[in-house]
């Protein structure tokens, strides 16, 4: 289940990618494997993980998709990591997917440290963006989320205009999501004001 600073650490990184000049920006696509997807200038898929607790972030190594990414890195799989893949794995797909260009998880500041060391050990291809989840500023220019580590750039293709067209349908499904998010949160804060 996903918690309320998982969503601060979302909507700053949705804010920081857009300010990267991505031109589509969705969250759970297709339907959660991906956080957040953006696709960069060039048309390339990046994909970002949040993840608020190191427990959470070494749990994710056990997604297929990091098995694939690991493969394409030419590193060697973690020993419980790749059960149940038949033939068809090098795909250029992952569940649905393109094939990541770049990979990076985003963590809340204060895990930061052991994140950078947990990254290390099992996704050495994945960036890492910081979010300082006590910002209390309105401005998209000021939200405080750092590029910590690069991520490795994947060989891959820009996406087709039939996937971009699924990436830009999930984009409007995430921003009537936060909308109606925003809403029900304010509503809740006025029934606590009159209440």
């Amino acid at each position: 289940m996903k918690s309320a600073r998982s969503d601060i650490v979302k909507a700053m990184c949705l804010c920081w990618w857009w300010r990267q000049k991505c031109s589509v920006l969705a969250t759970e696509y297709p339907y959660g494997a991906a956080d957040i997807v953006v696709l960069d200038v060039d048309n390339r898929l990046i994909e970002t993980e949040v993840k608020v607790s190191i427990a959470d972030l070494r749990n994710d190594a056990r997604k297929s998709k990091h098995w694939k990414m690991r493969d394409a890195a030419g590193l060697p799989q973690l020993p419980d990591s790749g059960h149940g893949f038949g033939l068809g794995y090098r795909s250029r797909r992952i569940g649905g997917m393109t094939n990541p260009h770049r990979f990076l998880f985003a963590v809340p500041e204060d895990i930061k440290v052991k994140a950078l060391e947990v990254i290390g050990e099992l996704y050495p291809y994945a960036g890492l963006l910081v979010v300082d989840t006590n910002w209390d500023g309105v401005m998209i220019k000021d939200v405080p989320v750092v590029l910590t580590r690069r991520s490795r750039a994947f060989d891959s293709s820009p996406v087709s205009p039939e996937e971009r067209r699924g990436y830009e349908v999930a984009m409007r499904t995430a921003v009537c999501k936060f909308a109606l998010g925003m809403a029900r949160a304010r509503v809740e804060l006025n029934m606590k004001e009159v209440g």
